[in-house]
């Protein structure tokens, strides 16, 4: 259990490669806040640390209602800790499964709205989020958005030496074209990664849900046509079909611009 001063650290609520989560509260304001820790084998590591305060930097850039707010950031012999805003609510993908299903369209558009307009502004900021995708959204049980992690978002410009040329980033299932070829990425790349997250909420279930295989997610991401929501969910309407198709074309600039 990680220490840091000023904050009684309750429980840990989430895990990722680079770092853990933890739910803690201010001891003398009494706020709740969500301490991100980098794992301690990686706190000596430059490249690691490089990758920490990008992140910091980069997520201090950024205040919209839809973004979970960066609060502080410290740097301690034993760690580096990203202190955020805590957001009481459920991961979109949970929210799915054990809330929704395949969300209602009447559901569906407003919650989409706000990741949009979370994402519209990251991208108005020059920032490209790279790994959008429902685990990465939180809904608040007043149906609010909050998008998290810009933990690999990179500055549409340029992208400091953090990432080599021919390196894959993002999550395999939710990944464009370009990402599964190590190609340049831009906002375009964003804009599949939510056409396949509207899909996921529009038919219950990520368009690759039966492939356990990353590499065979992968090839099917290049070579084959993206899956026809329809043959899923019966039920999805002609808008969000024809969107989620427009979203999600293999050739970037086919896609919506923005």
């Amino acid at each position: 259990m990680i220490k840091l001063s000023n904050y009684k650290i309750i429980k840990k609520i989430a895990s990722g490669g680079m770092g853990d989560v933890y739910l803690a509260e201010h001891e003398h304001l009494g706020n709740k806040v969500a301490i991100k820790s980098l794992h301690a084998n990686l706190v000596h590591d430059e490249s690691f640390r490089k990758r920490f305060i990008t992140e910091a930097k980069t997520h201090h850039k950024l205040s919209h209602p839809n973004i979970v707010k960066l609060l502080d950031f410290q740097i301690q012999e034993h760690g580096l800790f990203l202190i955020m805003e805590y957001v009481e609510g459920k991961q979109l993908n949970d929210y799915i499964t054990k809330v929704t299903g395949p969300i209602p369209e009447k559901k569906l558009i407003p919650l989409f709205l706000q990741i949009l307009s979370a994402i519209e502004y990251a991208h108005s900021k020059k920032l490209i989020h790279r790994d959008i995708k429902p685990a990465n959204i939180l809904i608040t049980k007043e149906e609010k958005v909050k998008v998290i992690d810009f933990g690999i978002a990179k500055q549409s410009a340029e992208d400091h030496g953090l990432t080599l040329a021919g390196q894959q980033v993002g999550t395999v299932s939710y990944m464009s074209p370009e990402q599964v070829n190590a190609e340049t990425v831009d906002i375009l790349t964003d804009i599949y990664s939510l056409g396949v997250t509207l899909f996921q909420m529009a038919v219950g279930k990520s368009p690759y849900d039966e492939v356990t295989n990353a590499f065979k997610i992968q090839l099917k991401i290049v070579n084959e046509p993206f899956p026809n929501a329809r043959d899923v969910y019966p039920s999805i309407s002609d808008k969000l079909l024809a969107i989620i198709e427009k979203a999600t074309q293999k050739k970037k600039t086919d896609r919506y611009k923005n």
